[in-house]
């Protein structure tokens, strides 16, 4: 009876080892690769705003008027941002002509040239206790020749830095 016993249970055992069913064979999984996330290097701090001298420009007329023409209006926006930039700046405006016309009326002329500067930056928001006038007429001449070339040179409003904070370069 032993032995029948062991023969069914041998028999049982084989059955359910048989019927069983098989996991699919596992795949080697790559191996990973470790993520890494590059740091950013922090923003670099701004630099320093580093400024040099400040430099005024000139403008230009036409014969005989006293008005600022629209090709004269940038250099005048920089010159009214450089007051604005800087508060300590005071400047003198110097009016000049070309040599036609009497000394007194050339006189007459630079006074309108440089009081009309100093009237559109005023109208920009600069204090008029910082800008002084004065007039040359035709005493101070770019250009000594006697064409329209040398005119156009000669008919123009100058514009000097009299006190700054900073050291005024000399032009």
């Amino acid at each position: 009876m032993r032995s029948v016993l062991a023969l069914s249970l041998s028999l049982l055992t084989l059955t359910s080892l048989s019927c069983r069913k098989q996991a699919p064979p596992v795949e080697a999984l790559p191996a990973r690769t470790p993520v890494v996330v590059a740091q950013q290097a922090p923003a670099p701090a701004p630099a320093p705003v580093v400024r040099g001298p400040v430099e005024l420009a000139s403008i230009y007329y036409d014969f005989d008027r006293s008005d600022i023409r629209a090709d004269q209006l940038p250099p005048m926006r920089r010159n009214a941002a450089a007051m604005n930039d800087d508060s300590s700046l005071r400047i003198r405006i110097e009016g000049n002509c070309d040599e036609r016309g009497t000394t007194d009326y050339n006189l007459a002329l630079g006074e309108r040239r440089a009081r009309a500067a100093r009237d559109w930056l005023v109208a920009q928001g600069i204090a008029p206790s910082r800008i002084t006038t004065v007039s040359y007429g035709e005493e101070r001449p770019l250009d000594s020749g006697h064409n329209e070339a040398a005119w156009a040179r000669n008919r123009r409003s100058e514009f000097r830095i009299t006190s700054a904070r900073e050291p005024i370069a000399e032009r």
